[in-house]
């Protein structure tokens, strides 16, 4: 039985109900449900230890359940990309690299987990090189989700400019499927209420940005459950600056099946300034179920041989009661264990042998 929306009104981190799976093509049960996240790596490497990073990017996806991942600051070649997606059996990397120093600097990438998430037939478009892509991909029962990965410049001129380059490459290309998610490093915060302490630079705000986001009419979903709450993505090496640079939009649509979100202040990528953003998601398209009770359709009344079943289940557990009760009482055969609803699962055996 599919139980996939919450019901309206719900409280922000309730727990998902039991979820449809569909087999695709290749075996895989993918789920109606997906955790999503962002990341700013700060280079591939640690303590010496090329590509390290992307072990602990493989640990954390399997151990967190997350089925995509968005990167930032990847410093990764071409060459190392395919090495990556050669290492890694568990990931599948799709990455643009910074076109002039792609070792050094930038570098931006969507990373698919291959245990929830369908990689054949998923695709990547580049819309700014080693700054934005888009990625493709089957999520849920032939549905497809779109992701808009994106590292924005530092430069406040060049981050209004860079807002403004990707929604003229999204209307240019109709080949290029509209984003459901766009989320990464923005470099930049809507309001002086994602900065501390607050103020703003001019970077932030920018009406180009805001066009972006009218253009793809999504919304920031964290900001719209936590109107008046603070939280950091990021801070300056004082710590004195702090600023929620991270964040995850989402279509509408989208965000109406969305729990979760969450930024939960935890660091698990070594040698990084940043912190991880998250949010569960579940398929728009799916139907409302409600709250998920089991219960025995009224036209289960009608059928005899299931009748006659249950009938005569209560019968013999009514007489095995009656004779624990002329016994003295054993631990391991009794009343009270007669009695639990898991001793009668003969009766429910046969009760769906009988619909």
């Amino acid at each position: 039985m599919a139980r996939v929306h919450p019901l309206p009104g719900r409280r922000p981190n309730q727990p998902f109900l039991r979820l449809p799976v569909a087999r695709t093509k290749t075996s895989l049960k993918t789920k109606a449900h997906l955790r999503i996240a962002s990341q700013n790596m700060r280079g591939r490497s640690h303590a010496g230890q090329d590509l390290s990073k992307w072990r602990e990017v493989e640990v954390h996806m399997r151990d967190q359940k997350v089925g995509i991942l968005a990167v930032q600051e990847t410093h990764l070649c071409d060459d190392l990309i395919r090495k990556v997606n050669l290492d890694r059996k568990e990931l599948k990397l799709f990455c643009s690299p910074d076109p002039e120093s792609p070792t050094n600097r930038g570098g931006v990438g969507v990373v698919l987990n291959k245990r929830l998430v369908q990689t054949q037939g998923a695709r990547m478009w580049v819309l700014v090189p080693g700054k934005a892509i888009v990625v493709s991909f089957n999520w849920h029962r032939e549905q497809k989700l779109s992701v808009l990965a994106v590292y924005a410049p530092n430069d406040p001129s060049e981050n209004k400019e860079f807002w403004t380059t990707i929604r003229d490459a999204l209307r240019q290309n109709a080949d290029i499927p509209r984003p459901h998610v766009l989320k990464g490093d923005f470099n930049m915060v809507e309001s002086m209420q994602d900065r501390f302490p607050a103020s703003l630079n001019n970077a932030d705000m920018s009406a180009e940005f805001q066009e972006l986001l009218t253009y793809l009419e999504l919304v920031d979903g964290w900001r719209e459950t936590n109107p008046r709450k603070f939280s950091s993505t990021w801070q300056n090496p004082s710590a004195e600056i702090h600023a929620r640079l991270d964040r995850i939009y989402v279509s509408e649509g989208v965000f109406a099946a969305s729990r979760n979100w969450r930024a939960p202040g935890l660091r698990w990528c070594s040698g990084t300034d940043h912190l991880p953003v998250y949010v569960d998601l579940v398929n728009p398209e799916m139907p409302f179920v409600g709250k998920g009770h089991w219960s025995m359709g009224l036209h289960h009344l009608r059928i005899k041989k299931l009748l006659t079943e249950i009938v005569n289940a209560g019968k013999m557990m009514i007489r095995e009661i009656d004779d624990l009760e002329s016994r003295q009482r054993d631990p391991q055969n009794n009343t009270q264990l007669r009695k639990n609803p898991r001793s009668t699962r003969g009766c429910k055996a046969n009760s769906v042998s009988a619909c």
